[in-house]
């Protein structure tokens, strides 16, 4: 869950295929076939081949979901949305969820923030120098959504429609437009590439699952509402998501008509309904500050994994940060995704991809 400010898309497809095998498939007329779009072509034909070997044999892929089904991040613009229309700011903040803290020095009072993009920021800064390194931005994933305590999931989806605009930001794929923004967040759009790719192992047999740390209603809502109808365009009925196949950071929810506690995977398991994101059922649950663990970044995205597939490795993973990195590592082939903005992190991928290829 990290935004990405260029223009354009700001991709590299790197794939990396890591399970050793005597017979490994080669083309054939019969091999599922992906858009020319703008895959690297080696990408591409690596992929196909590796969607043959695995098809109809009960596998299954992951994949994030900002900066990877999305160019940018989805959960970070609903943030915006939320702070453009007063639904929280700074100064609304509860001290109980928003204490003052020391960042290089210096004491930030939350609720003295001026925007909660900027106090956002903040936080995902807390404590990179104290030895946590990447992993405490969970930090700042877990406030994002605790900070929404009182929130349905119904209102949580209205600012997420609202942010993603259906899909304005599209035009600004190749840097022709001026980038949009929701109070300083970027407004995000999707990746036609993975978009393909996912719908092309559905058809083909296989699970395809999400795990982000945006907040798990705001990117089943995109799922619902814009992939699922664009793979099934694409590739057919058969090309669909399911609710119960995305996870993302959810906290407690309280029933308003019996006062239980729910957490959002017993829900999205017994309640079609929510699961479905009907508008209705959503308004009689109210968002807790308790999170629902294990939280889906870093580490985390590897326990929910073995939560919802047991010990099976994924046969592919897709991921672009080091948020997805132990994701990537644990896959059997993995499909690395590097941001042209974030030269770190593609010496990192490189590193890691490198370290991999003897697995």
């Amino acid at each position: 869950m990290r935004a990405a400010h260029s223009l354009g898309i700001s991709l590299i497809f790197l794939f990396i295929s890591c399970e050793g095998s005597k017979n490994k498939p080669v083309m054939t007329r019969d091999t599922p076939e992906l858009q020319a779009n703008h895959w690297n072509l080696a990408v591409k034909k690596s992929l196909e081949i590796l969607i043959q070997g695995g098809a109809h044999k009960g596998e299954f892929a992951v994949f994030d979901f900002d900066n990877t089904t999305v160019s940018r991040d989805i959960g970070e613009a609903t943030l915006g949305q939320i702070s453009l229309e007063g639904g929280v700011s700074p100064a609304t903040l509860s001290r109980d969820l928003s204490p003052p803290f020391s960042l290089d020095g210096a004491l930030v009072d939350p609720q003295k923030e001026r925007t909660l993009h900027g106090l956002y920021e903040k936080i995902l800064h807390m404590v990179k120098h104290r030895g946590g390194g990447h992993s405490s931005n969970s930090i700042a994933y877990a406030w994002a959504v605790k900070m929404m305590r009182g929130f349905t999931p119904a209102r949580i989806l209205e600012y997420t429609e609202k942010a993603f605009n259906h899909g304005s930001a599209d035009a600004e794929r190749w840097g022709a437009q001026a980038v949009q923004t929701v109070s300083g967040f970027p407004r995000p759009f999707f990746q036609p590439e993975i978009i393909d790719l996912m719908g092309l192992l559905r058809v083909n047999g296989f699970d395809v699952l999400i795990v982000s740390a945006s907040n798990v209603w705001t990117v089943r809502y995109m799922v619902k509402n814009f992939l699922n109808p664009a793979m099934v365009k694409l590739h057919g009925p058969g090309a669909t998501i399911p609710p119960g196949h995305v996870t993302g950071v959810s906290v407690l929810l309280r029933d308003t008509r019996t006062g239980t506690l729910n957490s959002d995977r017993f829900l999205v398991e017994s309640n079609k309904a929510y699961a479905d994101l009907n508008p209705a059922e959503l308004a009689h649950f109210t968002l807790t500050a308790q999170i629902e663990y294990p939280l889906p970044a870093y580490s985390g995205k590897v326990a929910n994994i073995i939560r919802a597939k047991g010990m099976k490795r994924p046969y592919l993973a897709g991921g672009d940060s080091p948020n997805d990195y132990p994701m990537l590592r644990y896959a059997r082939h993995r499909l690395w995704i590097t941001r042209l903005e974030r030269p770190a992190y593609q010496e990192a991928a490189c590193h890691i991809a490198a370290a991999s290829r003897g697995e």
